[in-house]
């Protein structure tokens, strides 16, 4: 991780995903009074959102479900593509536990959950690989991190 930004007391850092074909993609992590958030961007599993994620109060990571995705859309070009450049829920949870963060907060969600049977597409298979807290990202959400 690079420090890209620090500024009374906030430091901001930067590290190369893999997100494909793009090349200059990456992940965050913001620290600010003893506290960090890392934030994965869009990416397959990275040891650069690990480093970046490691020690942090909380992981913000992108996640797709494999087979709700088949489900919806089929086995064609488009699921092969999208399945490339994002993580699967068990590369997740791998992540979060790699980096010890105690929560974890799933966010740019492919497909987005219509019930809660879809929901557990996400979540059981992060529950069974990772100790922590897993919360399921919605729009406008808050989350306190202290």
């Amino acid at each position: 991780p690079q420090l890209v930004y620090e500024r009374d007391g906030l430091r901001v850092l930067a590290a190369a995903v893999d997100h494909g074909n793009v090349e200059e993609a990456v992940g965050y992590r913001v620290e600010y009074g003893g506290r960090a958030v890392a934030v994965s961007g869009d990416c397959s599993y990275s040891p650069g959102v690990v480093e970046l994620a490691r020690g942090a109060d909380l992981l913000v990571h992108e996640v797709i479900s494999p087979t709700l995705l088949q489900a919806r859309i089929g086995t064609g070009t488009g699921a092969s593509s999208l399945l490339q450049y994002h993580s699967t829920p068990e590369q997740v949870a791998r992540v979060a536990t790699e980096a010890r963060v105690p929560r974890l907060v799933l966010t740019h969600i492919i497909p987005a959950p219509r019930s809660d049977q879809d929901e557990a597409h996400f979540i059981n298979p992060i529950i069974q690989n990772y100790a922590g807290e897993v919360i399921l990202g919605e729009d406008l959400m808050r989350i306190r991190v202290s």
